[in-house]
């Protein structure tokens, strides 16, 4: 996952947060790569539940101070991930993970979060800048 500046959404906050997000996937990849097991996809899914929870909220306050006519899409789209993000959680705890599952982790959140950067919060972006 490489940072490109096609997915500035153009709100400051979203965008430092989206690369923080960058930068941690791609240190989860390295990991991977290297061959570092359940230690990294347990820091991988506490660095993720405390970003969905302050990430979310971010983009969620500005949808409801603003307005956002797609909001409830919008918030549905974070209410799917927490819950597929939870399942990911519960499988991790309940099983000995192995490279497989690293790898379909990393392949999921990258998959998901690239859509839903690139369509989901640059359309919030557009929004945001045009209401500002």
């Amino acid at each position: 996952m490489e940072w490109d500046e096609s997915l500035t959404t153009g709100n400051e906050l979203i965008d430092s947060q989206h690369k923080v997000l960058f930068e941690r996937m791609n240190e989860f990849k390295r990991a991977m790569e290297l061959g570092v097991g359940r230690e990294e996809v347990g820091e991988v899914i506490a660095f993720l539940e405390g970003y969905i929870t302050a990430h979310f909220a971010v983009e969620e306050t500005f949808m409801d101070e603003r307005g956002y006519p797609n909001r409830a899409t919008h918030k549905e789209e974070h209410a799917s991930f927490i819950r597929d993000f939870e399942e990911f959680k519960r499988e991790f705890h309940e099983r000995d993970p192995s490279q497989f599952f690293a790898i379909k982790t990393h392949g999921w959140l990258t998959g998901w979060l690239s859509d839903h950067i690139a369509q989901t919060d640059m359309a919030l972006g557009r929004f945001l800048k045009a209401t500002s």
